[in-house]
């Protein structure tokens, strides 16, 4: 019997989408298939397990991903949830396991990994975590991944597995239920475009999770329904959008050389 897993994964610059594929590298004796949640839904009958992956946002998870699970049908499988974070996973891991639940999946385990921050709000008054994952960060980030080919087997084996009860700090719990996306709006500010150097690539059209973007000569943001993601600001190559709190600065495009090391596959 051949062990097949699928991870959902919801990535914007590609710490996520990296971290995954790193998991599925290292995973043992289980075929696994990285989907995009953006692509829509995947058919999931033929998988044994379901990873759900996406980055820590305010302490929680993505409204994008929220609203992806809810969309989804009752399924009743294993899964394991998966976070990466800058500063702070907050109660991501926690959220993303009580949505799956409620839509019929069974949480087996559950991980955050710290990665270099993409949020250019915390780079301003904090610091990017350049350097993460950390040495010990990665040895508990390979111990997760010897579990979860552990669990695997088990799974293939018919053997019981048993729930996973994520844990976390109650202020995590507390905090992750106060972002809202008018708070991530206010805090990013209104966006602009320098029409010197945008090169009407359309790239922010395509790239907004939210789909709040148009082009006419240059990029129309619909800021009533803007999530603050600052998806927008970090992918434009030419850095031409901008709001007056952040200009040229902390644009995180794509993951950095350090990471990249680190998660080698």
């Amino acid at each position: 019997m051949i062990m097949k897993g699928a991870i959902l994964y919801f990535s914007l610059t590609g710490n996520t989408k990296l971290a995954c594929e790193y998991i599925i590298s290292k995973i043992h004796d289980v075929e696994f298939d990285l989907m995009n949640m953006r692509d829509g839904y995947p058919n999931l009958d033929e998988y044994n397990i379901i990873g759900f992956a996406t980055y820590a946002d305010e302490y929680s998870i993505a409204e994008f991903v929220k609203e992806y699970i809810d969309g989804m049908e009752s399924i009743n499988k294993p899964a394991f949830v998966f976070s990466t974070y800058g500063k702070d996973n907050g109660a991501a891991t926690k959220v993303l396991a009580e949505k799956i639940t409620k839509k019929g999946f069974k949480v087996v385990l559950d991980h955050g990994l710290n990665t270099p921050e993409n949020y250019p709000p915390v780079m301003k008054h904090d610091h990017g975590h350049i350097n993460n994952p950390t040495k010990q960060q990665m040895d508990e980030f390979n111990i997760f991944i010897d579990e979860l080919s552990k669990i695997c087997l088990k799974i293939r084996n018919r053997e019981v597995v048993n729930e996973k009860k994520v844990l976390v700090k109650t202020k995590y719990i507390v905090l992750s239920k106060l972002g809202t996306a008018l708070m991530m709006r206010k805090i990013m500010g209104a966006k602009k475009v320098d029409s010197t150097l945008c090169i009407q690539c359309k790239k922010c059209v395509n790239t907004c999770p939210y789909k709040v973007i148009k082009m006419n000569d240059f990029p129309v943001f619909d800021e009533a329904k803007c999530h603050g993601c600052f998806a927008c600001y970090n992918l434009c190559p030419t850095k031409a959008i901008y709001t007056n709190g952040y200009n040229k600065f902390g644009h995180y495009p794509k993951p950095n050389k350090a990471v990249i090391e680190k998660l080698k596959v």
